[in-house]
């Protein structure tokens, strides 16, 4: 296989070596066209938050098509996508275009909420509260709509007071919804 080969015609021959290190005569001349590498552009799912994508492969003179038959161009150069689809992206060199690249693009408005261990904690007497969630860049809040942060990462300690608490996780500048976790005295520590 032929990497990193420049755009244009190729002529080859091939000859047998024997045992003894003797050559043969060398074959007709082939020939064959090698073609620009496929753009670089990987599968990728985006999570929007109300923002312009852009996406962007790597090549020159970059096409994106709807179609495999490279029939229905939709974008040159960058591409603002605003739905999840596939799309087929080329790149021309030196007037030849490139084989297809398929790209798979998935769009979220915004990541999933984290999941937390449970959507409800009981506290006794003066013991703080442990609360947990996974996800990535988790934030915590005693608000619904999140303005008053009190915490970051995948735990918190809270007072043993009546309270919620929302967390969310941010991927790509993106925050979450939050998931919400309430905390409530144990039964039979209600009016301590």
């Amino acid at each position: 296989m032929l990497n990193n080969q420049a755009v244009g015609n190729y002529t080859w021959k091939v000859q047998a070596i024997d045992q003894s290190y003797a050559g043969s005569a060398l074959s007709d001349a082939g020939q064959f066209f090698m073609l620009p590498p496929t753009p670089v552009m990987n599968d990728t799912t985006i999570y929007a938050c109300g923002r312009v994508i852009t996406l962007t492969a790597g090549g020159q003179n970059i096409e994106w098509f709807s179609d495999v038959a490279l029939s229905t161009m939709i974008a040159t150069g960058v591409f603002h996508p605003s739905t999840s689809q596939t799309v087929y992206v080329t790149q021309t060199i030196q007037g030849s275009r490139s084989a297809v690249n398929t790209v798979h693009i998935t769009i979220y408005d915004r990541p999933p909420s984290p999941a937390i261990y449970r959507d409800s904690v009981n506290y006794c007497k003066s013991q703080s509260v442990y609360l947990q969630a996974s996800g990535i860049n988790l934030r915590w809040y005693s608000n619904p709509n999140m303005s008053n942060q009190v915490g970051n990462g995948l735990a918190i300690t809270a007072p043993p007071a009546i309270a919620d608490f929302y967390v969310t996780q941010t991927i790509g500048d993106c925050e979450s919804v939050p998931s919400k976790i309430v905390v409530r005295p144990a039964a039979g520590f209600e009016n301590l």
